[in-house]
């Protein structure tokens, strides 16, 4: 099912156990839809708690589309459901990293990694001192990393 809505397109479809949105910036828009409550209808209309939303590679994760991604992410965590992202460019995964926010979303490479969980993440590194953060197992998309 494709539904469009001010210069986005969401292609949904469902996997097992999974309800997949392919979420795609057509045009840039002057007024930007609520995309997490179009996002959150199309998960009730299917009748589904467990929701995957793939980005394509020109969908640039600015701060608009951030702030509807968390805001479904608590929506559907309130309803006792999953959220989990597929599909990010690098430069993507980069950004939710800078903003600590590859420890709020379950990152994947695909829909398929995300059903089945295999996550991209980086092998625990020694911190440099004390007060160094400890580096674990953060999310990244570089062929230097596992699946886990």
């Amino acid at each position: 099912m494709v539904e469009r809505n001010h210069g986005w397109k969401l292609d949904v479809e469902r996997g097992p156990g999974w309800i997949i949105v392919h979420l795609d910036r057509e045009a840039q828009a002057e007024e930007m839809p609520e995309l997490a409550d179009w996002v959150w209808s199309v998960l009730r209309c299917h009748g589904g708690k467990r929701l995957i939303v793939e980005l394509d590679d020109n969908t640039l994760l600015q701060s608009y589309l951030i702030g509807q991604l968390l805001r479904l992410s608590k929506r559907v965590g309130f309803a006792g459901g999953v959220l989990r992202l597929a599909g990010l460019s690098s430069q993507n995964v980069e950004v939710l990293r800078g903003c600590r926010l590859d420890q709020v979303f379950s990152i994947y490479p695909t829909p398929h990694g995300a059903i089945f969980a295999s996550r991209i993440t980086v092998p625990e590194k020694e911190s440099e001192g004390e007060d160094a953060p400890a580096q674990k197992n953060r999310v990244r998309d570089c062929p230097e990393y596992h699946l886990t």
